[in-house]
């Protein structure tokens, strides 16, 4: 999920992390549809899938693209892939291809009407110089549609979460510490301007929720789940401190059946290319 440097992926690469992109597809799915729409990506279109992780994306592309359409996707980790491909088998999605490559070097079946991705720039060590590359393999008037967070924001609760509260404290300790670019979502707009996208379309949005199941809760383990060894080699205060086992269901309760949590802001931002 992270091309151009694979090694700049600060989440681990175990099962685990790949249910938990599945969970992730699950919550960040309304506002990708969103993004895309506005964008224009609609039927017929034939769209690139950047770090296409287990799918969620590509699938989500694909449902709005039709049968008229196609998606490929890229994905660096074989395993990944794998998982993307037994998705879309499992939901009957046939117009997808995946391939097993580093989009900063892979020879790709241009031309597209569209390259898109989601909270994969932030990974790569260079995004402008292979968002300029993607640039080129786009027809006339083409889109490029990408969703970043901003992870170096606070998540807050209220009532307040003590559990939550002490994991924030360590998080934003990461901030500086790890490889990934934690304000990609606010850097998009620079990114985009300077791979020759030109002015793109902004906007922000937040998942928020709360009571009793709320996948959010198993989002927030599963995320320092898959982070603990990262902020462990990074030598980041507190991190060995904090037991991972339960903390949603720690965090849930602390918050209440009434209570609310807001989780950091994702950025969208598109464009069209040329004419």
């Amino acid at each position: 999920m992270q091309p151009g440097n694979p090694d700049r992926y600060v989440l681990s690469r175990s099962q685990e992390e790949r249910q938990r992109l599945v969970l992730q597809d699950e919550l960040l799915g309304s506002m990708t549809r969103s993004l895309f729409q506005r964008a224009g990506l609609r039927e017929g279109s034939r769209v690139l899938d950047v770090g296409s992780g287990v799918g969620g994306v590509a699938l989500l592309a694909c449902d709005i693209v039709g049968t008229s359409g196609s998606v490929v996707g890229v994905e660096i980790d074989a395993e990944s892939a794998a998982v993307a491909v037994q998705r879309c088998a499992v939901a009957g999605v046939s117009k997808v291809t995946f391939l097993v490559d580093d989009v900063a070097t892979a020879t790709l079946p241009g031309p597209f009407d569209a390259v898109v991705g989601r909270l994969v720039l932030m990974h790569l060590q260079d995004p402008i110089a292979i968002l300029a590359r993607l640039r080129v393999m786009l027809r006339p008037n083409g889109i490029v549609a990408f969703l970043e967070g901003i992870m170096a924001a606070p998540r807050l609760s209220q009532p307040r979460s003590q559990s939550l509260e002490e994991l924030e404290r360590v998080r934003l300790r990461a901030v500086g510490r790890v490889p990934a670019n934690l304000l990609m979502g606010l850097d998009l707009r620079r990114v985009f301007l300077h791979a020759g996208l030109g002015e793109p379309h902004l906007s922000a949005e937040a998942l928020i929720g709360g009571g009793p199941g709320w996948p959010g809760f198993n989002l927030i383990e599963e995320t320092l789940r898959s982070l603990a060894e990262t902020w462990s080699r990074a030598g980041v205060e507190g991190a060995d401190q904090i037991v991972v086992d339960g903390l949603a269901e720690r965090i849930e309760r602390e918050v209440g059946d009434e209570g609310t949590v807001l989780m950091q802001p994702h950025v969208g931002a598109w464009a069209r290319v040329g004419g």
